[in-house]
């Protein structure tokens, strides 16, 4: 890091860093207005959010980048153009979206060239997957988009999955999937010399949607304890119903009581019994995510209700199928042989989430949580 980037990260800092250690930001009083908001996530060295800054003053701008040296150099160029509608928070993505944005906070959430981690045993390093879509969900107002932007077509394919399969976003290309250049987005000249030399741009734009479906579960939160525990007080509020998920069986997750819903080939005969729930609201579906932890996506599903009928709902899909036998799980076996224990470790899980914990935290600490009760 330079001299010049270490003196603006201190002469700056009260200009432009934000105290995301603090808890809940409030952008209001941050940017004494109140304006339309964009975030940038993984700004770099900031060229782009500073350009976006200058020429749209009516907007309020938040960086969040991580390495000291982008936010220096651009905290130093901000401050040499008089820039005043521009806040940084110098900390880790995923803390800052679960602990500092405040919800439906953010009208534009911008991720230009995410670092795709183009190896096998790298992906979980990948900034976009489950928790990111789930924690840009929960920032973005109803209506706000989410626009992102990569050269790597693998990565792309995994972002137009992943965002895809969430029922919190709908995909403004629509079935086209991915969009021309956002005007948000400059053009560098890495990205010229990458054309010239037949790399693609993948540019990819989702809108923030309510959801209002209901939500089908097939596992241990079907026990009235264990719903207790994890909805909390928003458990007075909701209805529930008998449903079935055709053409899938319940398999238990290795080493683990718990299962997974595996699915089966079309007209198999063979059907899951769960229950749909109504009424959840955000908040509470924020707590279920978290419940679930890092092993479950939220997506999309049609189950039948106790007449037959299809039902859209939504349900906790296994981010990976495990190889090996198939190892059927059973409901009623598991409110006999592993209930207790599992509401020990789920009471502890859960406190998690009252202290702050982001999911990435959280499963960091899982098994000792696990091995010590």
């Amino acid at each position: 890091m330079s001299a010049a980037q270490k003196r603006a990260l201190i002469e700056l800092e009260e200009r432009y860093l934000v105290p995301c250690e603090d808890g809940a930001l409030d952008l209001d009083a941050l940017f004494r207005r109140k304006a339309p908001r964009t975030v940038e996530i993984g700004f770099g060295a900031g060229d782009a959010l500073l350009a976006l800054a200058k020429r749209h003053p009516e907007r309020d701008f938040l960086g969040i980048e991580v390495y000291p040296p982008g936010v220096g150099q651009l905290l130093a160029r901000a401050n040499a153009c008089g820039i005043d509608n521009l806040k940084v928070a110098m900390a880790d993505a995923l803390e800052v979206l679960s602990c500092s944005l405040p919800r439906s906070s953010v009208d534009e959430a911008l991720v230009w060239f995410p670092d795709p981690w183009p190896k096998k045993r790298h992906h979980k390093r990948r900034l976009v997957g489950r928790e990111f879509a789930e924690l840009v969900h929960r920032a973005l107002r109803p209506g706000g988009v989410l626009r992102l932007a990569t050269d790597w077509e693998p990565y792309a394919e995994h972002i137009l999955q992943t965002l895809t399969k969430h029922p919190g976003f709908s995909n403004c290309a629509g079935a086209e999937g991915f969009m021309p250049r956002s005007p948000l987005r400059l053009e560098t000249r890495f990205e010229r010399r990458g054309q010239k030399e037949g790399y693609r741009i993948f540019d990819l734009a989702f809108r923030s949607q309510p959801m209002n479906a209901p939500l089908f579960i097939y596992g241990s939160i079907r026990d009235e304890d264990v719903r207790a525990l994890v909805l909390g007080d928003a458990v007075r509020g909701i209805s529930i119903e008998e449903a079935w998920m055709p053409d899938a069986a319940l398999a238990r997750v290795p080493g683990e009581c718990y299962p997974y819903l595996s699915p089966l080939s079309p007209r198999s005969g063979q059907r899951v019994r769960g229950d749909l729930i109504h009424g959840l609201d955000q908040r509470t579906i924020e707590r279920i995510v978290y419940f679930e932890g890092d092993e479950y996506v939220l997506s999309e599903c049609i189950v039948e209700d106790k007449d037959g009928k299809p039902v859209q709902a939504m349900y906790f899909e296994a981010v990976s199928i495990a190889d090996g036998p198939f190892d059927p799980w059973s409901f009623d076996g598991w409110q006999a042989h592993d209930k207790m224990r599992f509401m020990r470790i789920c009471r502890a899980y859960m406190e998690l989430w009252h202290q702050g914990k982001s999911v990435a935290q959280a499963e960091a600490l899982w098994r000792d949580i696990r091995n010590d009760i």
